[in-house]
């Protein structure tokens, strides 16, 4: 959510008051509190407008008044409104420190859980490896469980040696951080194809349920669970 604060030139100041025609002098310089805001805004008035504009249409709208901000980033965009400028900031009630580290670490999970799919397609099992705790427990439903990363990794080297090619798309990623644990939900859609002149496949989508936990070496998965939504085959 952010604040917007429209000016409006002296010279629309001048028509909405019925005052077309006079000159109206630039005001001098003033500074404007964003509400709830320890910043201040300088609001500088152009000079030379407040006139008719010679077509005995109306009043002249000018250049807009300048906005320039101290102590925080500023975005100036232009108002739908002829001659208005607009200053767009934060909320004073944005996220502070506490959420900005929620996001760090939300992005910080998902580069994990991305690292895992494209370690499973390259077959970099080393990579692999930096996706979870040494005592990771893992539960693919029909397919196998594991009770440590080095049981699930050797079962990976064995079920993609006969692939020619694999891809794990990864969507719908629902991050929870909490401390230093966190949990995440994730959609799969993993396609697999077979080396071989039939160039068989395999179509599987589902979704992954992790708990995830704060190591020394970054964010590493300690237990996941798989749970298949629909498997489809060539063979079928």
């Amino acid at each position: 959510m952010r604040i917007c604060i429209a000016v409006a030139t002296l010279a629309e100041r001048a028509c909405s008051a019925g005052e077309v025609g006079r000159e109206k002098p630039a005001r001098a310089k003033k500074w404007v509190r964003i509400d709830g805001s320890p910043s201040m805004v300088s609001v500088q008035p152009s000079a030379g407008f407040g006139q008719r504009d010679g077509t005995g249409s109306g009043c002249r709208a000018g250049p807009p008044i300048v906005i320039r901000a101290e102590n925080f980033d500023q975005r100036l965009d232009t108002c739908p409104i002829q001659g208005h400028r607009q200053y767009m900031t934060s909320n004073p009630t944005a996220p502070g420190p506490v959420d900005r580290d929620r996001r760090t670490d939300r992005d910080d999970i998902g580069a994990v859980l991305i690292r895992y799919a494209t370690a499973i397609d390259t077959k970099d099992w080393k990579l692999l490896r930096t996706c979870f705790t040494a005592d990771a427990q893992t539960d693919y439903g029909e397919i196998g469980r594991w009770a440590d990363a080095a049981g699930l990794t050797e079962f990976m080297i064995a079920a993609h040696a006969g692939m020619a090619s694999t891809k794990h798309m990864l969507t719908n990623m629902v991050v929870e951080p909490d401390g230093d644990l966190a949990t995440a939900t994730t959609y799969v859609h993993t396609i697999q194809v077979l080396t071989g002149e039939r160039k068989d496949w395999i179509d599987g989508v589902g979704h992954y349920e992790d708990r995830l936990v704060r190591t020394r070496d970054g964010w590493r998965i300690s237990r996941r669970t798989f749970r298949s939504t629909r498997l489809i085959t060539s063979f079928d």
